[in-house]
């Protein structure tokens, strides 16, 4: 091994080769083709979630073409997927790479980089305020060398994406269980030789969509599966057919409709391109209106139920949701499979699914479950745990964490503030105040006490615009991040925050204008108090906050602490979770840039009922530029 130690300064660095970080590297080039620019990504190629190394055979994306591209780069007849087909895994990858290629983006992708800290550097004057430690691995003739390598940036952009780090919790007595086990993201390492092999006996924990992946290709292939769903846990998760409703929309399209948008409180100032204040009012403001939502909701939920005939057998009854959609977001899956998922526990003996948690493993690959005969003779365990909701990087100084906001970290935003915007959220939604009944065999417990476990977050990210940490970091313009929400319009919400970041680290986007909640005066005087009676470490704002600054925290706070109220059984409590709310969320930074959301061309009525798509937003950027007066590569970042 070799270690070469280098300092590289930089214009931007990207951390990242997802969607959202390629989107980002891609725009700020555009707009800044003289500015030196890096991503740095951990694995051997582009993709994120899709790069090489975490693909396997039979593994598609939800969404079908047209829905998952982006909208300058149309994914065309070449790569082989027809109209109304989910994506292949491999053509995700292809598409993506294609995309680096078109745009000239290669010659600022470093692969095999692994990044190790970050550290932000504090001073007056300070030119380069962010210092990028990372270590690049390659292997030339044969022989493993590892390279440190320093950069330092002007700005830095967080792309790590929420799939970066998986999650696997200490099993007790794992060490000694005899057989692999993997977390659902090590699949392709296994997937040949356990996996997909008939003569395998595979155990699978969880219910998540990775679980249903990893269900239909162990059981698809011959081997013999034990399907271990938590009783203690959150339930399966909801598995919808593509198209839904008795009108058989695409299930895509129909989170995309603004008509059927104002059904699902949204916190999001009413922007332009909605045009649904009165409605929304009277919907979520009334109790009429609340009846409605309530029904539209029934409808939708009975139509998955009746779809997949979950009543109809012993087994498919314990896949059946234990909670209603409403409550859920980006956890509304697809059934995205060749063949009918169903018939693999109804017609064959492959699939053997428990209701039950396990105790601990034993040797010989035995698993013991709380409630049921033991599990014998197990040749791999696969467990859907989730992932970190941090990156695994260490953030210096030791308060930077909670200043960006992150949710293992203490809450940059006073609890006062939380607990009035809690008040609010409740008071314009009073639906939320009921809180969902779920149907559990058995009392919720955590998979794990640590602050790693999604279920442990002590808050959710802390992000104006869900893009840039609150307090002095947001003034300095250094720092953003991409690809937080989690989301079914992927490239839709990529594309639209790289633009937002590079016009809010362009100077052309200012915080304090673009809020639009008014922070009240009783809320305004407890951030006064609270900034008085706490260490600068501490407080988001060096000195009592301005009108602008406070209305900056309040709407922070207002927006980030929805998904708490909104979507207890997604991911509410962590990460902004949108399923009805992407279009309007893209609605809100296309109003920041002062761009029209109104992509609708003809009647109206159109912008209400006929669904968003990708190809509506061709030529954003463009617009963008000429309203701004630039021409590309006119601006500098400094």
């Amino acid at each position: 091994m070799t270690d070469k130690s280098e300092i590289e300064s930089l214009d931007l660095v990207v951390i990242g080769a997802g969607w959202s970080g390629l989107a980002a590297l891609k725009t700020y080039r555009q707009i800044h083709p003289s500015a030196s620019t890096c991503l740095v990504e951990s694995a051997s190629s582009v993709g994120g979630v899709w790069a090489r190394d975490r693909l396997w055979d039979g593994l598609k994306a939800n969404n079908m073409r047209g829905t998952y591209e982006y909208s300058d780069f149309p994914m065309d007849d070449s790569f082989g997927v027809k109209e109304g087909e989910h994506i292949p895994g491999h053509v995700v990858l292809a598409y993506l790479e294609r995309y680096v290629e078109h745009f000239g983006l290669g010659e600022s992708i470093r692969l095999g980089a692994r990044v190790g800290v970050v550290e932000h550097v504090e001073g007056e004057g300070v030119e380069f305020p962010w210092r990028i430690t990372y270590t690049l691995s390659s292997s030339p003739e044969g022989e493993s060398s590892t390279e440190t390598k320093v950069l330092r940036t002007r700005k830095l952009i967080l792309a790590t994406g929420l799939t970066s780090q998986p999650y696997l919790p200490h099993i007790p007595g794992q060490e000694s269980f005899g057989a692999p086990v993997l977390h659902t993201s090590s699949m392709p390492q296994y997937h040949k030789s356990v996996v997909t092999n008939p003569s395998s006996r595979i155990a699978i924990y969880g219910a998540t969509k990775s679980a249903w992946d990893a269900v239909y290709a162990a059981a698809t292939a011959g081997a013999s599966v034990d399907w271990i769903i938590r009783d203690n846990g959150h339930g399966p998760v909801w598995m919808s057919p593509a198209y839904v409703t008795p009108l058989k929309r695409w299930l895509e399209k129909l989170t995309a409709t603004r008509l059927l948008q104002w059904f699902s409180p949204c916190i999001w100032n009413e922007p332009v391109a909605d045009g649904g204040a009165r409605v929304r009012g009277f919907l979520h403001g009334t109790w009429a209106g609340r009846k409605i939502v309530d029904a539209f909701w029934g409808v939708l939920r009975n139509d998955v139920e009746t779809l997949n005939r979950f009543d109809a057998h012993p087994e498919t009854k314990k896949l059946k949701p234990w909670i209603s959609p409403f409550w859920v977001a980006s956890g509304l899956s697809i059934l995205n499979y060749p063949t009918d998922f169903f018939d693999l526990v109804t017609k064959t003996n492959k699939v053997r699914i428990h209701t039950d948690h396990i105790t601990a493993l034993d040797a010989n690959g035995t698993i013991h479950l709380a409630n049921s005969p033991p599990l014998l003779n197990i040749d791999a365990l696969i467990v859907a745990s989730g992932w970190k909701p941090t990156p695994e990087i260490e953030f210096r100084p030791a308060t930077l964490p909670s200043e960006l906001g992150f949710p293992s970290a203490p809450d940059p935003l006073p609890a006062s503030l939380v607990a009035a915007a809690d008040e609010e959220i409740l008071r314009r939604f009073p639906r939320l105040k009921t809180r969902p009944v779920v149907d559990r065999p058995a009392p919720y417990t955590p998979l794990a006490q640590d602050a790693q476990s999604e279920a442990q977050a002590l808050h959710p990210y802390r992000l104006t615009r869900f893009i840039v940490p609150v307090g002095k970091l947001a003034q300095e313009r250094s720092i953003a991040f991409v690809g937080v929400p989690m989301t079914i319009n992927t490239s839709l919400i990529a594309q639209t925050q790289a633009l937002w970041v590079t016009a809010f680290f362009s100077n052309r986007l200012s915080l304090d204008d673009t809020v639009t909640e008014t922070c009240p005066g009783d809320v305004a005087s407890l951030l006064e108090k609270t900034t008085a009676s706490t260490s600068p470490s501490t407080s988001p704002c060096e000195s009592a906050p301005t009108q602008a600054e406070a209305n900056v925290l309040w709407e922070t706070a207002l927006h980030t602490q929805f998904g708490v109220h909104r979507y207890p059984g997604g991911l509410g409590k962590r990460n902004p979770d949108f399923v009805f709310d992407a279009i309007p969320y893209v609605d809100v930074l296309l109003k920041d840039l002062g761009v029209s959301g109104v992509r609708k061309e003809g009647s109206g009525w159109k912008r209400f009922v006929e669904p968003c798509g990708v190809e509506d937003y061709r030529g954003v950027l463009g617009e963008w530029i000429a309203s701004e007066g630039l021409q590309l590569g006119q601006e500098r970042v400094y």
